[in-house]
């Protein structure tokens, strides 16, 4: 159902967490068979704005935020900018990541960095005005760098965690497969 929310105030199994700024939600979702992650909390209520229901081997996710603003004029050609997912709280983002990369290695990271998944490739976009620092589990032989060719940015741990250096407004691929 159309809706125009905005709030900072969130629960996540049942645990109140608080963002750093306000987040847009335009639709109100009314799961019947999907089980609801997280709701945003408001004055008026509760309203869920994240969902999962499994279909087949897989699963439906669904997130009610606006994602993305196009510059006036562009016509959406051009590559739109995040807005209400760089201000959810850590522990939003944390759900909606293992949601998403289930069969991925593990990243923990910052809310105001993008986690995406190509195949055997992992990009991490940071939006942040200064530099991030993101773990990763999971992968043999630890990730390396794609690009920026070059970079040294990679720390492998002694337990099987590496740390990954990503400049503030930047962005890095690695590779994470065998």
């Amino acid at each position: 159902a159309p809706c125009d929310l905005w709030t900072f105030r969130f629960a996540v199994d049942g645990q109140a967490v608080s963002g750093e700024q306000h987040v847009r939600f335009t639709s109100q979702l009314l799961p019947t068979t999907a089980e609801t992650l997280v709701t945003a909390v408001h004055s008026e209520g509760v309203a869920p704005v994240l969902t999962r229901r499994a279909v087949g081997a897989g699963q439906v996710v669904v997130i009610s935020a606006s994602t993305f603003r196009y510059p006036a004029g562009s016509g959406r050609v051009t590559s739109a900018e995040p807005v209400s997912l760089t201000g959810l709280p850590q522990l939003v983002v944390d759900r909606l990541r293992s949601c998403l990369l289930a069969d991925a290695p593990q990243v923990n990271v910052r809310s105001k960095v993008g986690v995406y998944r190509f195949g055997d490739r992992l990009a991490l976009t940071n939006f942040n005005d200064q530099g991030a620092t993101a773990r990763v589990t999971g992968v043999a032989g630890g990730p390396r760098i794609l690009y920026p060719t070059g970079s040294g940015d990679v720390v492998p741990g002694a337990d099987g965690t590496a740390t990954v250096n990503i400049p503030q407004r930047g962005f890095m691929v690695l590779t994470v497969g065998e």
